[in-house]
């Protein structure tokens, strides 16, 4: 079992990682350094909201409502951080943490329905 949802983290991580950077090169952060510093921001963020989403789904309390207010608190996370790293305009950077965790977002509702 410990197995299973090891992997499951891992696709999660890589798929989360491999959407969030090419949605983010189509929007014209193209650097190694801006790829690199979203990739290591998925990194933390990642594993923690699955973590969280699993201990929320053990106890009984798993749904839409608490999914969507933790990828709520994800996008702020990863917006402030994007900003401390990158030091480039907020807003844009917010937008784009939106735009980013929508699209990741959505590819987990598909592969792993609540």
């Amino acid at each position: 079992m410990i197995t299973k949802i090891l992997i499951n983290f891992l696709i999660a991580l890589i798929l989360t990682v491999l959407i969030e950077c090419f949605i983010s090169f189509i929007f014209g952060y193209r650097l190694r350094k801006y790829l690199l510093t979203i990739t290591l921001i998925n990194v933390i963020t990642n594993p923690c909201l699955n973590l969280i989403i699993l201990i929320i789904n053990n106890l009984g309390y798993l749904n839409f409502i608490i999914v969507s207010i933790l990828e709520f608190m994800v996008v702020l996370i990863e917006w402030k951080l994007l900003f401390y790293v990158l030091n480039k305009d907020s807003i844009k950077l917010l937008f784009l943490s939106i735009i980013i965790n929508l699209f990741s977002f959505g590819l987990g509702l598909l592969m792993f329905p609540l």
